[in-house]
């Protein structure tokens, strides 16, 4: 797992998560997610969820193998 990138930024297939090592005060959700479409991601127990802004920061990013 490795770098911090923008939700826009990612294919789909890619996960990541939101946990900010740096503010961990900003942290809320912790589960780990992929990318479905251009807004939405699955998390582990959640599926559909929408980004407010594609412009949010994602972590840990594993890009998808081809």
């Amino acid at each position: 797992m490795g770098y911090r990138m923008k939700f826009k930024e990612l294919n789909i297939g890619d996960t990541f998560d939101f946990i900010d090592y740096d503010h961990p005060e900003w942290n809320s959700f912790f589960e780990r997610c992929t990318k479905i479409s251009a807004r939405k991601y699955d998390a582990v127990t959640i599926s559909g969820l929408e980004v407010g802004t594609i412009n949010v920061n994602v972590f840990h990013v594993t890009r998808k193998k081809k």
